[in-house]
């Protein structure tokens, strides 16, 4: 499976991410998340009930499978990457 990230994951989220956690979320998105995402992950509810979770430590991936793809939405601590996601969903504020 082909993984997509929102244009915001890669500028934003990874830069705030130590290199050693950079590295082990790579590896759990390689290699969870191309082959079998809904085995890996956890599905939410709310208002991100289309999305699933995978978790690497005190990280979370948020993503939704799709036929052919994996979209990622936001990767963050735990404390704070739901409300980013959310923000996310809703769009640039105007």
């Amino acid at each position: 499976m082909k993984i997509d990230y929102h244009p915001s994951v890669l500028p934003r989220d990874i830069s705030g991410i130590m290199m050693e956690d950079r590295k082990k979320i790579k590896l759990s998105i390689d290699n969870k998340l191309t082959s079998h995402p809904e085995v890996f992950g956890i599905k939410l509810r709310g208002t991100l009930k289309d999305f699933w979770k995978l978790r690497v430590g005190d990280y979370r991936v948020i993503f939704k499978p799709e036929r052919e793809r994996v979209y990622v939405l936001a990767i963050g601590n735990r404390k704070d990457v739901y409300k980013i996601a959310e923000r996310r969903l809703i769009g640039p504020r105007i």
